[in-house]
């Protein structure tokens, strides 16, 4: 089951700008960024 901080993390992900939105999904984000740390503290 998933809890509300994931879920809230994950709906954060939606308001990034498109460009970094495809970086994510083509799978190349760099590594010294967390996909957390965008999902938590957006740019």
């Amino acid at each position: 089951m998933l809890n509300r901080s994931y879920i809230s993390c994950m709906i954060n992900l939606t308001t990034l700008p498109p460009d970094i939105q495809a970086v994510i999904l083509n799978g190349t984000l760099p590594e010294e960024v967390a996909l957390f740390d965008l999902a938590t503290d957006a740019p």
